[in-house]
């Protein structure tokens, strides 16, 4: 446990080394901001009945920012390590393969999860604005932001398995983008099948991202939800031990 902390720690610093994680910050905070900009004058000082959450959630922004950035954040974990010829060292260190993926998938997450602070802030500075308070209630936001952790681990085991699979940052953000717009774009296709009585439509509609997403933003904490996403977030992880552990005999 030590062991995947410091490597843990490790990998998080990295990003605050460096100007593209903070330019990784700022370019998350000007598109939250249009988001909710998009949202204010869409409302325009109309009466809304659902959590504000929800209206940020629907606008191409919010996406935006998940298709984006996990690939700009994740395609350093191993394309850079390799092309600066310090994976060979961490590869030798007593760690083993196990400690390397948890430990660059937790520091990519966190680092997810810090560009996403100041949705926070955003939030409650439109509090006051709002006559009804309940549209952004405690509750909501932290199941937003709970909803958005979980689809950010997706997405950076996602990427990890990506950047595992070349020494080329770009190339990996090319490939995390590719699998990342896969699973959005698929989300899209139990729109177009029956409600019902279609094994298709179950597995489309199982496999939505959207899904299993609108009921976080909207305050409500589904286990099935946390299953799916971290079910799939381990497989990525496994695809990239397998990776890991197969190169690291080469």
């Amino acid at each position: 446990m030590t062991t995947v902390i410091i490597l843990t720690r490790r990998e998080l610093s990295g990003f605050f080394q460096t100007l593209s994680g903070y330019t990784i910050i700022a370019s998350v905070m000007l598109i939250i901001g249009m988001s909710f900009l998009a949202v204010i004058l869409a409302v325009n000082g109309q009466a809304i009945d659902s959590p504000i959450t929800e209206a940020l959630y629907s606008t191409p922004f919010f996406w935006l920012i998940v298709l984006l950035a996990a690939p700009a954040i994740t395609m350093r974990t191993y394309a850079h390590e390799r092309s600066a010829g310090t994976y060979e060292t961490l590869m030798t260190a007593p760690v083993t393969s196990w400690q390397v993926v948890i430990a660059k998938f937790l520091g990519a997450w966190l680092f997810f999860i810090v560009v996403w602070l100041p949705f926070i802030g955003y939030m409650f500075i439109l509090r006051p604005f709002f006559g009804d308070t309940s549209l952004l209630d405690y509750q909501v936001v932290l199941s937003s932001l709970l909803g958005i952790a979980l689809l950010g681990a997706l997405y950076t085991a996602i990427g990890c398995f990506a950047s595992s699979l070349t020494r080329s940052q770009m190339l990996a953000a090319m490939i995390s983008f590719a699998l990342g717009m896969t699973f959005f774009l698929q989300s899209f296709v139990t729109f177009q099948l029956p409600a019902s009585g279609n094994i298709w439509a179950e597995i489309f509609a199982y496999t939505s991202l959207f899904h299993h997403l609108e009921d976080f933003v909207r305050g409500v904490v589904d286990s099935r939800h946390i299953v799916f996403y971290v079910t799939w977030s381990a497989l990525f992880l496994y695809l990239t031990w397998q990776t890991v552990e197969a190169r690291r005999w080469l």
